[in-house]
């Protein structure tokens, strides 16, 4: 896809959108993409795209995808849309009948009240990458501020590798802000004592 890899646009646009099933990449524009290999039959693709990032989860037959972004998203699989989030930010649970569980938060702070846990992000992400873990980081050019928009990007498990989890920061530096997501995926085999406040059932894809 060609154009323009970034536009200045504004962080109360982000929206959430969960794919079920196949989407269409050649609709965004690709800057920086890793993979992790969890086991046999589950990984996790990671992409920093012109708008924000996008997850492809693969696990036991389910293949879903997490598009954070200020765009829209076209696809003819299923389409769960959320926001676009406040100030406040947003929250949202789903559960995939006989699959697991997926949880996406995300947070907005000034640049000033998120620049710590922004350095902790990129010290992570500089890590040498493992099979199980990685990081993505994308300065983005021009922009109306002096400081480029960036996205830094970390993927892995926990240590007895039953969670697969995501954080991501997203700087906004013509709005003096940055926005945070995380994500955890969670198969049903390995939950014990589940407790959520919101859920939602999807067939499986």
């Amino acid at each position: 896809m060609s154009g323009l890899i970034h536009q200045d646009r504004s962080a109360y646009d982000l929206m959430l959108n969960v794919v079920v099933g196949p989407l269409d990449l050649e609709q965004f524009v690709i800057l920086s993409t890793g993979r992790i290999e969890v086991s046999a039959g589950a990984s996790v693709d990671a992409a920093i795209i012109g708008a924000s990032h996008i997850f492809r989860f693969r696990f036991a037959g389910l293949v879903f995808h997490e598009v954070f972004a200020c765009s829209g998203v076209k696809t003819e699989s299923r389409k769960i849309s959320y926001g676009p989030f406040a100030e406040a930010g947003g929250e949202a649970e789903l559960t995939f009948a006989g699959k697991g569980r997926y949880r996406f938060n995300s947070r907005m702070l000034s640049s000033k009240d998120g620049a710590g846990e922004l350095r902790e992000m990129e010290r992570l992400a500089a890590k040498k990458p493992v099979p199980r873990n990685l990081g993505l980081d994308f300065r983005f050019p021009g922009g109306k501020s002096a400081v480029a928009p960036r996205t830094i990007v970390i993927l892995g498990t926990d240590e007895r590798e039953e969670v697969i989890f995501a954080k991501t920061a997203h700087s906004y530096p013509n709005e003096n802000t940055v926005v945070f997501t995380e994500t955890d995926f969670l198969s049903f085999g390995r939950i014990r004592e589940p407790s959520m406040k919101k859920e939602k059932a999807l067939c499986e894809a």
